[in-house]
């Protein structure tokens, strides 16, 4: 098992920055009964807001908001290895559909 000390810190992608989704950064800090992350766009600066952030005793969630473009994600953080992290991002596309009269 590990702990929330183990989350505690600074973290970006390990991949290559081939995305957009790739560019960012968080810090995360606090106690597991009040976790605390920050987080910003490696591009531009922009800072996320966010909210939902909760420990579980094995992953760190919470919810991110970019403001510029209204995009929302969700996040859970859960340490694989000292001074790795596994990041699950996901968010809701949402668009508007044509009929296809083919």
């Amino acid at each position: 098992m590990h702990s929330f000390e183990q989350l505690e810190g600074t973290w970006r992608s390990s991949e290559p920055y081939d995305s957009d989704d790739y560019l960012c950064e968080y810090t995360i800090s606090g106690a597991p009964d009040s976790p605390h992350v920050e987080g910003v766009d490696l591009q531009d600066g922009e800072a996320f807001v966010v909210s939902d952030i909760a420990w579980d005793g094995a992953t760190l969630s919470f919810t991110t908001l970019m403001p510029s473009t209204g995009r929302v994600g969700r996040c859970r953080f859960r340490v694989v290895a000292p001074d790795r992290v596994e990041s699950k991002f996901s968010f809701t596309v949402v668009e508007e559909l044509t009929r296809y009269r083919g």
